[in-house]
């Protein structure tokens, strides 16, 4: 979408144990959302994984910047909404970790990573088309971020050797130059 800013933010830090959907925030990630530094940018909307942790880290990051906008949740962001593609991903996100993304790339033999991503890519340009927003925080998962970061601006090839740190991410502006930066 033509004159847009994107922030793609890895969520906070989360507990480490529990059912991986609805793992919450550690007491340090709802600090790190707290204090999480977007710039001077004025944000139109906020999109989200449906993970638990990704969604708390939206909502402490609107509360903390009192921002009236809303929050707008994208299970394809979370994980691939196609089965066999769900096992498979969770198989790649267990073995390889925090592995960067040309990892992934490189181990992704069956395709389930590119399709998860493209069906996550055209969600999220679903949800941006309708709301007419730009400026935009997109808060999700590491290595995800990347991805859709790369379909965005697909010359950033730097995206396929970073694995964000929770609450850090980078900003793609209009003219597809990335930023990159712990918010």
């Amino acid at each position: 979408m033509e004159g847009c800013h994107y922030h793609f933010l890895r969520h906070a830090e989360a507990e480490p144990r529990g059912d991986d959907l609805n793992r919450p925030l550690s007491e340090m990630g709802k600090r790190q959302a707290k204090n999480c530094a977007l710039g001077s940018s004025t944000l139109d909307l906020i999109i989200s994984s449906s993970a638990r942790r990704a969604q708390q880290t939206a909502e402490i990051i609107r509360s903390s910047h009192h921002l009236n906008i809303p929050i707008k949740i994208v299970p394809e962001l979370y994980l691939p909404q196609k089965n066999p593609d769900i096992h498979t991903v969770l198989h790649m996100l267990e073995t390889l970790g925090s592995s960067a993304l040309s990892e992934f790339h490189e181990k992704d033999r069956e395709g389930a990573w590119n399709r998860y991503c493209e069906e996550a890519f055209k969600a999220l340009m679903t949800v941006i088309n309708a709301s007419q927003a730009h400026c935009i925080l997109i808060v999700a998962h590491a290595n995800v971020i990347n991805d859709l970061g790369l379909k965005i601006a697909p010359h950033s090839e730097e995206l396929k050797s970073i694995y964000f740190a929770p609450c850090t991410g980078f900003v793609i502006d209009t003219d597809q130059t990335v930023c990159f930066h712990r918010f």
